[in-house]
């Protein structure tokens, strides 16, 4: 069941990205088209029962775009399947996924100086808060590998205006594609994923002084339930120098699907009293954003501060139901960047989110479900360095305040560049340390890896 609900909303993203290759393949002064080769492999330092010691990520799909005199398109489009096991590498079938970031058609600026309409999916950056942390409450994600999730574009129809001082920005839908995290399937009533990053859900549970398995199963809603949501944002910006320069002040209200689904967790223990019985009810609500974030953006620095009030729709639950609660919540955030000497950049953010708890309780189970937001109170800081035009190195660290937990991540990246093509090669580690195991950071604690990429434009 879940495979197959799977199969279908990766069957709305296929029919997107074959719009825009139609498209493109209509509309065309100028046009480019390049392929992209990526392989990622991690190796980790600890070995554990519930993961592999290493996977791979082979990712591969072309890069079009095109300017004409009425219409520009972009697509960039991947498949993705990842190999783990080191003990005979296999492929799970399950672990192949198909995503794209921008898909869509646009008008040229040369029919509307100031307008541009968009149908289809595209990147903006709709909120600095939402950018900079990547919580997903605005702009999707590809959550492949929970610690370092992509930004995906909504799917739609938008409008841009923008002259020298101003841009407002107007999105509407009919549907939402719920944003998609590793595979995972149900074997003979376990939840299982290859992804080295997967917790396995408790597979057993003490009643009456006694052992008792736990069996799962996912009861997936019709299609039409997860992705037919309507959504629909407008954004204004007003920068005091041209092109977002300056002091800049901008304000979004938007009524969206939340992205994320809501989990609703229905646990039984039937006669013969054999096994705990948990059905898994997965759902899409929506929610009202009222956003200001302003700040200034200049050559050698920036800073920015963000508040967002966020107000989810109910979601009715049977009482012995265990759901996550769906409260509304308050996102502020602040942070900025200064470039100092000799390539070297230096940034900084901190987010708060006040919303309530969602440990939920029955009479007879407890399960702390998890929460809608990654973190509630953390900081970051990242150093960087680029030598030159090739060769980059780069620090981040992640504090999850709340849950004293950190991720320490390191990066060094080289590009071969040519007329024709490029390689960029990657070398990394991550480092996770938590004083609680709680929390995003502190789930994956004992997971420290390095990592090492290579990627391949022809």
């Amino acid at each position: 069941m879940v495979k197959q609900k799977c199969q279908q909303i990766l069957l709305s993203q296929k029919c997107v990205v074959l719009f825009a290759l139609i498209l493109f393949s209509s509309v065309s002064n100028e046009a480019s088209a390049t392929g992209m080769v990526k392989l990622e492999s991690n190796g980790f330092l600890r070995r554990s029962v519930d993961r592999s010691d290493s996977s791979s990520t082979l990712s591969l799909g072309p890069r079009l775009g095109s300017q004409g005199d009425y219409l520009e398109t972009k697509l960039d489009f991947d498949a993705i399947v990842q190999i783990t096991d080191t003990k005979n590498l296999s492929v799970d079938r399950s672990a192949l996924a198909f995503e794209s970031q921008n898909a869509y058609l646009a008008t040229s600026r040369s029919v509307f100086s100031k307008h541009q309409f968009t149908l289809g999916r595209r990147i903006y950056d709709w909120a600095k808060f939402d950018q900079e942390w990547q919580f997903g409450a605005i702009s999707p994600r590809f959550i492949w590998d929970p610690t370092r999730p992509q930004i995906v574009g909504l799917t739609g129809v938008f409008h841009a205006y923008e002259n020298e001082h101003w841009r407002w920005m107007n999105y509407a839908s009919p549907l939402s594609i719920p944003e998609r995290g590793y595979p995972l399937r149900n074997e003979n009533g376990k939840l299982l994923s290859s992804n080295p990053f997967y917790n396995p859900y408790f597979d057993s549970a003490v009643i009456a002084k006694k052992n008792i398995p736990v069996q799962y199963t996912v009861v997936m809603p019709p299609i039409g339930d997860l992705i037919k949501k309507s959504g629909a944002m407008t954004t204004v910006r007003y920068s005091t120098s041209p092109s977002g320069q300056g002091y800049w002040i901008q304000g979004m209200y938007g009524f969206l699907p939340i992205l994320q689904p809501n989990l609703a967790v229905e646990p039984t223990y039937p006669p013969p009293y054999s096994a705990i019985d948990v059905r898994v009810h997965p759902a899409i609500q929506r929610h009202h954003l009222l956003m200001l974030e302003t700040g200034v953006q200049e050559k050698q620095f920036s800073l920015w501060a963000s508040v967002t009030k966020e107000k989810p729709t109910s979601r009715p639950v049977p009482s012995l139901w265990i759901a996550t609660r769906s409260e509304p919540a308050t996102v502020l955030s602040a942070g900025g960047d200064v470039s100092l000497f000799d390539g070297w950049k230096l940034k900084g953010s901190y987010i708060y989110v006040s919303e309530k708890r969602t440990v939920v309780e029955n009479v007879s189970f407890t399960v702390d479900l998890p929460g809608r937001f990654p973190y509630h109170r953390a900081a970051r800081g990242s150093l960087e360095y680029q030598a030159n035009e090739r060769m980059n190195y780069a620090f981040n660290l992640i504090t999850d305040i709340e849950y004293k937990s950190q991720l320490m991540s390191l990066d060094v990246t080289y590009v071969i560049a040519t007329d024709d093509h490029a390689i960029t090669l990657n070398v990394g580690s991550d480092f996770f340390a938590s004083a609680t195991g709680k929390g995003y950071i502190g789930q994956y604690k004992g997971n420290d890896r390095f990592r090492g990429g290579v990627a391949y434009a022809f």
